[in-house]
This record gives structure tokens, sequence and C-alpha cells, in this order.
């Protein structure tokens, strides 16, 4: 079937287009859960929750993204991005570095964004978003919580990879790229993709780190021209998190992971400097050299 009227569609249209599809998706995602739990599906089992989970972010990142590719501009390959030379694989190693150096801060930031506080006249209001985080942190501290190694293998390809692929497709392979074509700017389109992906995990307050985050990733996916780069990059933040749980619960790790990493200012500031250091290096100065 040809596709070409589609792809003369005006921006505007293909971001509402967008949009619609992944809400129609999550709904269809989490009919289907629903219909699972009235067939005598446990939908309070952990590893049926896990299965769920990977199902909607399939359908309403992975399949949304790569039909409205499909449809609008016909190329998945080639409009995503996917570059898997050895140079992407390289820059998605100094990736990983980059945000691993970055925790500090983005820990220090998630401590200070969780301390903020509505005004009094919208405190009932923060009672109930601060409940609904504290449910999703109990559900997901649930689903990380375990000794069994073939447990650990599952979070990390539900929890860590599957997220990685799915919404780096979604905001970065598409939204942004969307979105600087409707803004004519970049730098526009980085920053409001990165509210959307913050605002999308619905955590009021936590908000900041991940826009922070997905800023990082916005501009390694600008400079790089690679959706690999922010794969890599995403999985390894996730399953950090996902390893140190599975630590936490055999008692090798004596800390819990959900503590502050609460690193003096002055070894933070390093990680950043470094952190910016490379960025530059591998990143800015690299694009710069190729035009």
């Amino acid at each position: 079937m040809n596709f070409t009227y589609f792809r003369d569609t005006k921006v505007g249209v293909q971001l509402v287009v967008l949009l619609l599809g992944c809400l129609l998706m999550t709904i269809i995602s989490s009919s289907l859960m629903l219909l699972a739990g009235s067939a005598g599906v446990d939908i309070h089992d952990t590893t049926n929750i896990l299965w769920f989970q990977l199902g909607s972010q399939v359908l309403s990142f992975l399949l949304t993204s790569l039909l409205f590719v499909w449809v609008f501009y016909g190329n998945v390959t080639s409009y995503l991005r996917l570059d898997f030379s050895l140079q992407q694989w390289g820059r998605g190693g100094v990736a990983v570095i980059i945000l691993l150096l970055l925790l500090p801060v983005i820990d220090w930031v998630t401590v200070w964004n969780d301390g903020m506080h509505l005004p009094q006249s919208l405190s009932s209001l923060e009672d109930l978003l601060r409940s609904i985080s504290a449910q999703s942190e109990q559900l997901m501290n649930g689903l990380l919580t375990t000794t069994d190694p073939a447990r650990l293998t599952l979070n990390l390809f539900v929890i860590a990879l599957c997220p990685a692929i799915c919404e780096e497709v979604f905001f970065r392979g598409v939204l942004q790229q969307v979105l600087s074509r409707w803004f004519k700017n970049p730098h526009w389109a980085i920053i409001v993709a990165a509210a959307v992906f913050s605002l999308v995990h619905g955590e009021v307050f936590a908000f900041v780190p991940r826009f922070l985050l997905g800023v990082v990733l916005g501009y390694l996916f600008y400079l790089s021209g690679s959706l690999l780069v922010n794969v890599c990059a995403h999985f390894v933040n996730n399953a950090l998190i996902v390893v140190l749980y599975f630590l936490y619960s055999g008692g090798t790790l004596a800390v819990s992971p959900d503590e502050p990493i609460a690193l003096p200012w002055m070894p933070t500031l390093l990680c950043v400097v470094a952190a910016a250091c490379l960025f530059y290096i591998y990143f800015v100065k690299k694009r710069s050299s190729t035009r």
C-alpha cells in the first residue's frame, strides 16, 4: 500500500496523531490487563505485572512509533537513525560513563525536588500526589526485591532493556524529531520532549531529575545521530538500580538503593566537570568536526 499522501501531512497534525496514537495504545494495553484479570489471571502477581508492563511499553511506545514512522516517513531504519556501527557502540560506552558521572548531581536534585511543597491551599492535592507516588514506589520495590537470578534476568529485560528501547524510540527517535520540525529549533524540541518524558512517568515530586535525564538523552541523540547511544545509556541507568536491588535483597549490599548517594559537593562538582568534558570531546566536538 502506498502512503505517499500521508507523508505530505503537516507536522502539527503528525504530532497530534502521534500523541493520540500513544494514548489509544495505552488505553488498549490497560483494557487487555483488565480483561486478563476478569478471565482469572492474577494481575497482582509480580511476575504477571512485569509481563503486563512489558506489553504496555511495547504497545504504547514501540508499536505506536513504528506505525507512525511507517505511515508518515516510510523508512523506519533511516528515520530512527539505527546506526549499529562500531563507532556508535563506542559513543554508547562514553554516554554510559557520562550518565554514571552525573548520578551524584541527579541524586542531589532528586532530594531537592522531593522536598518541594505545593502551596498550603493545595495541600490536599499534594497529599494525594505523594500517596500515589508512594504506592508506585512500593510496587516497584516489590518488583525489584528478589534473590532469584532468573528473576533478576527477567527484571533486567522488562525493567531495564525494554523501557530503554521503547522509550528512546518514542521520545527521542520520534517525538523529539517531530518537535524539531515543528519548532524548527532542536533545542526547544529536546526540552519539550524531556518534559513530556518526565510527565509521562507521573511523579510530580521527581519531575526535575527525570527531566534533566531526558535533556541529557536528548542532546546525546541530537549530537550523536544514533539511537543506539541513547539505548545504551538508558539501559545502564535502569539496569544499575535493578542490580543494586538484587545485591541489597541478598545482603551483599548493606545500604538501600533508595538512600541518597550524598557525596560532598567537591566530588560531585568534579564528576559534573568530568561528564561535561567527555560530552564536549566525544559529542559536541565530534559533531562540529563532521560538519
